[in-house]
């Protein structure tokens, strides 16, 4: 199965299931109802912003052989549908700081949470960008 141009999952020994891609374009699981929360808590803050949750680390335990372009392509499909839900409702999003996505497209280690067992979350180091970025957001309103 082709999911992207140039990425064939099958000349890579791999099998993607359509039970992980479905989810995505039906807004199912998690996001569907942070989205709906959004969208409603945004009918009484109009100026109501989102702070986008950084990409994967390149050092995730659940990366294996070969699964690289998958999670690139399945993280870049959820972006964009859950964007696409938030931008239609007119909620702004605060951009991953910039300097912390590497050019593969994942976040930087320098922001890896300390835990190794955690494969999720950033550091403070990260949440001190972020905190920057909303303190400059808010007073630009």
């Amino acid at each position: 199965m082709k999911i992207k141009e140039g990425f064939d999952a099958a000349s890579v020994g791999m099998t993607l299931s359509l039970g992980l891609l479905i989810p995505i374009e039906k807004m199912s699981g998690d996001s569907y109802h942070k989205v709906n929360l959004a969208q409603d808590f945004s009918k009484i803050w109009p100026d109501m912003v989102v702070v986008e949750a950084p990409r994967f680390f390149a050092n995730a335990t659940y990366l294996g052989k070969h699964r690289f372009e998958i999670c690139q392509y399945v993280d870049s499909a959820y972006r964009k549908r859950v964007r696409g839900q938030l931008s239609a409702s007119g909620i702004a999003i605060l951009d991953q700081p910039p300097s912390t996505v590497t050019e593969a497209g994942t976040t930087d280690l320098r922001y890896d949470n300390e835990n190794p067992l955690d494969n999720h979350h950033a550091n403070a180091a990260y949440g001190k960008l972020v905190l920057e970025q909303m303190t400059a957001y808010a007073a630009s309103r």
